[in-house]
């Protein structure tokens, strides 16, 4: 029952009560109990009979002058001795039960209305709550997309280079068969500081089940929000392990770049693979070291190894089962074998060999590509292994 319907409930209930006691209680002013009839008097034999007096009527005398008229019989009244009239019995007054239906309704009444105030301030609450959960999600979703994104008219220092992006357009449209080792080279210097378009949803997963921020070249003459992959490295990619691809459609991609080239990159300004460096000869399968060896420990610096990366691989092999990764560095090179990355990962820590290859091989998209990496046991470098 709504609260309207209520209301006029209640009205009937309050008006009928008064109503049927109107008519049901004490007699109407103009009744009043029957009087005795009288006695005739030649019923009574111990009294003479009284002289009857007629009681003329004065309209019928004067009709009777004016003309024949025959009057009609006049009823004859007759005299009696005054009999006293009963009085009606006093009857006791008593509460109505009305008054306390009405009370009751009254009450009942207060209470409804107490209620649906209740409720309704209840309503407010928790539709101003959700309204400043909104604003909140809001704010934090605009400082987001500030962080990873800054409008071009926002923050010129933040634009592209539009003629490298020119150039990357003319670039992708020269057939995959033709793209020899000079367009890769002018595709990796210029790549870096031009402008693109992000996609929707701005984060993919690649086949190898990575995750890669999608960008694309952007429209001829229509305003667009610019992402720089120079900038965006900072600002989002290597915290959140990102990768990215580029113009990825219908199951095919121009170009990927892994975790490992964005981090050589941010150390490096540039993408190209260096002819020069310290780093052992990557190469797949067991290797054992042998005892006379000499070998130089040590930690990883972080030009090599940055602080975001290392985060980012040790939520990775914590992923894999890895309860506390660490990492050093060796160098063979007086046996003409270069530096090479550990892992205090070994094949019993997982289900099987196979598991183990493909946890290593994972491991490398998160490392630039000419890095060479080994696991081994904590104890094999005891105090020389830090956390990562």
């Amino acid at each position: 029952m709504g609260l309207l319907d209520f209301f006029k409930k209640l009205k009937n209930d309050i008006t009928n009560p008064i109503n049927n006691r109107e008519q049901g209680g004490a007699h109407d002013k103009d009744e009043r109990p029957a009087f005795n009839q009288a006695r005739p008097v030649s019923d009574r034999n111990d009294e003479p009979a009284p002289q009857e007096k007629v009681v003329p009527n004065p309209v019928e005398e004067q009709l009777i002058e004016q003309e024949d008229y025959v009057a009609p019989d006049t009823p004859e009244v007759t005299l009696t001795e005054d009999i006293p009239l009963e009085e009606p019995e006093d009857l006791p007054l008593t509460t109505h039960d009305n008054v306390q239906t009405i009370q009751d309704k009254e009450a009942l009444l207060q209470q409804a209305l107490e209620e649906e105030q209740a409720l309704l301030e209840e309503q407010l609450a928790l539709q101003a709550e959700q309204h400043k959960h909104r604003q909140t999600q809001a704010r934090d979703a605009e400082a987001d997309e500030q962080t990873q994104t800054q409008h071009a008219d926002g923050d010129p220092s933040y634009l592209g280079n539009l003629e490298h992006t020119a150039l990357i357009d003319q670039l992708l449209r020269v057939p995959r068969d033709e793209r020899d080792d000079e367009w890769v080279g002018k595709f990796l210097s210029h790549v870096a500081t031009a402008s693109f378009v992000c996609g929707d949803p701005q984060v993919i997963q690649g086949p190898d089940n990575f995750p890669y921020f999608q960008i694309f070249i952007p429209e001829a003459n229509k305003p667009f929000q610019c992402y720089v992959l120079e900038h965006m490295l900072d600002d989002f990619l290597l915290e959140n392990g990102l990768g990215v691809a580029l113009e990825p459609k219908d199951g095919q991609v121009e170009w990927v770049l892994t975790y490992g080239d964005l981090l050589h990159y941010s150390v490096h300004r540039t993408f190209a693979i260096p002819k020069e460096h310290q780093f052992g000869k990557v190469k797949e399968g067991d290797e054992v070291i042998q005892q006379d060896e000499q070998i130089l420990v040590g930690a990883p610096s972080t030009a090599i190894l940055p602080t975001a990366a290392r985060a980012v691989i040790k939520s990775f092999l914590q992923a894999q089962g890895v309860a506390n990764p660490k990492v050093c560095i060796i160098d063979r090179s007086q046996h003409g074998k270069g530096q090479d990355l550990v892992f205090n990962i070994v094949p019993e820590q997982f289900e099987s060999q196979a598991h183990y290859r493909a946890i290593m091989q994972a491991l490398g998209w998160f490392i630039p590509r000419y890095y060479s990496y080994i696991g081994a046991q904590d104890h094999a470098f005891e105090g020389h292994f830090l956390p990562l």
